[in-house]
Parts: C-alpha cells; structure tokens; sequence
C-alpha cells in the first residue's frame, strides 16, 4: 500500500465524494485543513508561532508554560481570569500583533488565544488536570452525547451512585464524532474525557471534581438527549464547512460571526450547503435559506444550534462598542490618575447628573435610575471605575439624542447574539442544559429577529454608591420575519472596566 493509499484510507470519510474534488473549494478547505493537521507546512508556521511566544514571553514576564500549543499555527496565552482585560490590552499594544473583533490575535502568519488559567490549568508532570469544559469541550461533548444516544446507547442522567457511566463513554473519538468536530477538536473532547476518567478511577478521588464533572456530563447529555430524539437522522457538523458557511456570512454581513448566527453547531440533515450563491450575488439570503424555521423539521439542509449550559452566563455585548469610532470610546475610559478621592467624586457627580436626567417615560417605556447604597468599602479604583461606567453610559445615551433608549436596545439585543441594524440572522435555536441531566430546554429566535422593550416595561439603571460598574435592566421580546413574538424575558447587562484594573477598557458586559 503506497502512501497515497494510506491517506485515502485515513482521510476519505472527509470528503462527501470519498475523495477530494479539486473543483471544489469546500473540498480544498477540507485538504488544507488535513495537512495542516499533519503538520506537512509546519516549518514556517512553527518559526512564525515560536517567535511570538518569544516576543510575549519577554513582554508579558511569562515562561514557556504558559504557551501550550493548540496547533502548528496557533497557541493560547494563560492568565488570571480576572487580568484577561489587561493582559488584552497589553498584548494588542505589542509591535507585530493586531487583534480582531472576536478578540483573537494574529503574529504574523500565527494565532494567539487569550484564555483564563483557571479553566486552561498549568499542567505539571504526573498531575491530572481539573476538568473545566473550555468551548470547544463543551460543544463537543454534546456532539458526543449526540452521537452515543441516537445510536441507543443505554446512558441515564449522572449522579455520584452511577458516575461510572463515564467508563462507558469511549476516549477515542468515533469516526462520526470525528468527522462532525475536525480532528483538533475531538482530540481535545477526547483529552478531557480520559482526564476526567483518570479522575475518577484514582484512588482517592476529589469530590469537588467528582462534582464538576457530573455537572459538565449532565449538561451534555441533557442535550445530546434533545437532538436526538429530535433529529435521530441526522448528523452535527462543528467543521471545515461549518466555518466555510460562517466566513462567508461574516464576509457578506460584516458581523462578527455569532452576531449574524449564534449557533454553535448545525444539525445537518441532507442536501447541498454550498455557499457559491450567497458569495456570487454577495447576499446573505442564500446562506439564511439553508436554514430550518421550526424545531424537529428538516425540509431544509441545517437546523442552527445554540448551546448553553444551566449556570451559563448571559449573552455579553463586549464587542458591541466596536460599532462607534475607537477613539470615542478609548476616551470614556481615559480617566484621571488624580489621587485625591474628593476630586474624583466631583466628576462622578457631574456625570450622574447626567445620567440621572434620562429618567422618564419613552414610547410606554418607564426608565428609572436608582442610586443605591452599597456594602463595598469606598476605594479609589472603584472611584475611577465608577467615573469610566458612567462617562460609557452617557456617551451611549447621547448618540441617539432624540431616542435616548435606542442604542441600549441595540446593545440588549446583540447579547443575544442579534444585530439590532441589521436584522440578517437565519432562524436559530438555543438549549439550554441541566445540571441534573434533565431535557434541555430549546427556545426559538426567528429570521431577522427584532428585538424591543416589552410595552410598559421598566428599564432599570441600577448605580451602587461604592461599586465600580453600572447595571441595567430590561424586558425585551423577539419577534422575526414571521412575526410570530417569543414570551417577554428579562435581561441585566453592565457596564464596567476590570476590577483588578481601572485603567483598562471600559466595555459591557
């Protein structure tokens, strides 16, 4: 068997065809994206990655460590959780690195992720690490549980008396599994299930990570158990065309790509998913119309998947600034270094007044500012921080003068993933999961979903004396093209900078 042979024989079950067409450019991707994986144009990558990390180790004070490999071409970058803003804004002021919109760094012809320790833990030799789900874990657990579950494999919800299921879960990926992640990634899925394995069989295991590991299994099968029973047929994909489809509409729509479609998998179910269309007519129609409009349907190729865990945080809107000029925004959070706490409090108080003055009623929407007392010992960097909060809030206010609630609607909106402008996502669906492993539940966001205030609604700005941060509060509703309206729900958003840094960006979060 010659090496051809051998590649076929390993990498066929890639291609649609069973092998490459080189006339086609998904197919290419595909190939690309095999012998990256390879590692047969690793050499320039490798010099390209490994003078980054040189770069950042020098910068950043970090040793080697702190740079684990995700391929030849891209690394991630570990730091305390609470200093990612800083270590942020530090890396994207170093000569030769830029960042983009969904914050990731490029170094030449290298990526960089910026990631929390704490979920990304330092691994010292014989030690097994703590198995928090990074994204790509979580997502492909599901797909795992997915797979497993519409195959009748027999798995119950976990818990402490019946954890050795865990066993049963197999640590090398299946060929769907791998098929629906690309290899990187069920490598990973498949690193994180023999870790909490090892956990679990160790002599004396922790019962905090015993814990943590039923809470992240539960999840999963909550709702692999969802998909299917309502698409048994059909596959999950998270790969190449998965980020062919994505590229594209973020080329059409100029969105970020979980702005124009927060799903993080889609459910295939048959037929053609070329975006050549959508590319030629450069409409982001086509794309849409690939996807399902209704839940358990599969008349159309791709149904979008959101997923969340129960404990999930909600929707942020961090890149949502984005959209007004850098250099407005760069200024709200361009605070003085006066460290005379009195002189700070006059400017608070000139900018809430300022704030306050919104109070009122627009369009049947009651806003109410409440200042409250705060149990938090006063301090000069929340000053600060507080004096940043409230500059964001009244800039944001002030770009719609004779609306003061529409650019705050606009950003409620893009938390969920949805461009209030532009209104150019397909259908998509969101589950959530269960700690216990009961069925997710799913929500439907509809084709160019638009979002307002619920009518007679209260929007809640909420202004601790002593905190850093502003915190708003609001009752939107959805309806999309079929206007067809989902049941109102509340949402909170805050403005703020890094509470271990009052001199970082001020954003929202």
């Amino acid at each position: 068997m010659d090496v051809f042979d051998k590649f076929f024989e390993r990498y066929s079950y890639r291609f649609p065809k069973g092998y490459p067409d080189f006339t086609n450019k998904q197919d290419i991707l595909i190939l690309e994206n095999i012998l990256d994986e390879i590692g047969l144009f690793e050499v320039d990558a490798t010099e390209d990655l490994l003078g980054g990390i040189e770069l950042l180790k020098k910068e950043l004070k970090l040793t080697d460590e702190y740079f684990p490999l995700v391929n030849s071409k891209k690394a991630k970058i570990l730091v305390p959780g609470k200093e990612r803003s800083k270590f942020n804004d530090v890396v994207a002021s170093i000569e030769g690195f830029t960042k983009d919109s969904n914050n990731v760094f490029k170094f030449k012809n290298s990526t960089f992720l910026l990631k929390p320790i704490e979920q990304n833990k330092i691994k010292k030799e014989g030690e097994v690490s703590i198995p928090n789900t990074n994204t790509d874990e979580k997502e492909g657990l599901v797909v795992v549980f997915y797979e497993l579950l519409k195959n009748e494999n027999s798995f119950q919800s976990f818990n402490k008396d019946n954890i050795t299921q865990l066993n049963d879960i197999p640590s090398t990926p299946s060929k769907s599994v791998d098929t629906a992640l690309g290899s990187e990634v069920s490598s990973v899925v498949s690193t994180w299930i023999q870790n909490a394995k090892n956990i679990l069989n160790s002599d004396n295991p922790d019962s905090k990570y015993i814990k943590l590991i039923i809470e992240e299994l539960n999840n999963a099968y909550a709702t692999g158990k969802v998909l299917a029973s309502s698409y048994p047929d059909s596959r999950a994909i998270r790969d190449e065309s998965f980020e062919l489809i994505r590229d594209t509409a973020k080329l059409i729509t100029g969105l970020p790509q979980d702005k124009w479609n927060p799903g993080d998998i889609y459910i295939y179910h048959e037929g053609d998913i070329s975006v050549a269309s959508s590319k030629e007519q450069l409409s982001i129609g086509p794309i849409n119309d690939l996807f399902n409009d209704e839940w358990g349907v599969t008349d159309k190729p791709l149904t979008a998947v959101s997923l969340k865990k129960e404990k999930a945080q909600p929707g942020r809107a961090k890149t949502f600034v984005n959209r007004f000029p850098k250099e407005d925004i760069d200024a709200q959070g361009k605070i003085t270094q006066e460290n005379d706490i009195k002189i700070i409090q006059e400017e608070i108080n000139k900018e809430r007044t300022k704030a306050e003055s919104i109070t009122g009623e627009y369009g049947g929407i009651n806003v109410i500012y409440r200042i409250k007392e705060s149990n938090n010992k006063e301090s000069l960097k929340n000053k600060r921080r507080k004096l940043a909060s409230l500059k964001l809030f009244n800039y944001l206010r002030n770009t719609t003068p004779q609306a003061p609630l529409s650019t705050f609607l606009g950003m409620f909106a893009y938390g969920e993933g949805l461009d209030q402008e532009g209104k150019v996502n397909p259908t998509f669906f969101k589950l959530t999961g269960s700690n216990k492993g009961a069925d997710a539940s799913v929500k439907r966001y509809p084709r160019g979903a638009t979002v307002e205030f619920e009518n007679n609604s209260s929007f809640i700005i909420q202004d601790s004396i002593n905190s850093g941060g502003i915190v708003m509060q609001a009752t939107i509703e959805v309806s999309g093209e079929d206007k067809v309206s989902q049941t109102p729900y509340t949402l909170s958003k805050a403005i703020r900078t890094s509470a271990s840094n009052e001199f970082a960006s001020v954003g929202i979060v």
